[in-house]
């Protein structure tokens, strides 16, 4: 699959979030409400 071939060819990164944060993928109409609620509960 493309993640292990990715991998061989050295080609992937990550990215280490600050303590108290999270990521959150946003792939759909339905993923963005959800995440416009989430931060509207938070305040932002």
């Amino acid at each position: 699959t493309t993640f292990p071939r990715l991998a061989r060819e050295r080609r992937l990164a990550g990215y280490p979030l600050p303590n108290g944060a999270y990521w959150r993928a946003i792939d759909t109409a339905k993923d963005l409400t959800e995440a416009a609620r989430e931060l509207g509960s938070h305040g932002v």
